[in-house]
């Protein structure tokens, strides 16, 4: 992303993807712990996917605005 302020790059290291198959194993063994079923467990995982595509929206969007706000050295690094 270009902002004003500099560039905002995702790494590969970025826990995005991570985040969605955790989250994901997570609640299919929360539908199987507390035995909803199969349907309520399939739609228990499939919420769990715009979750945390939305977090991890939600995340870029604060990093970007830190990086305006605070600065490119508060958007990287140990801080990120």
């Amino acid at each position: 992303l270009r902002l004003p302020a500099g560039d905002l790059g995702v790494a590969e290291a970025c826990g995005g993807v991570q985040a969605v198959t955790a989250l994901v194993a997570a609640a299919a063994f929360a539908g199987f712990v507390r035995g909803t079923g199969l349907v309520r467990g399939a739609l228990l995982v499939a919420a769990a996917v715009p979750v945390a595509v939305g977090v991890n929206a939600g995340r870029v969007v604060l990093t970007g605005l830190t990086q305006e706000f605070a600065g490119p050295e508060y958007a990287t690094g140990a801080w990120h």
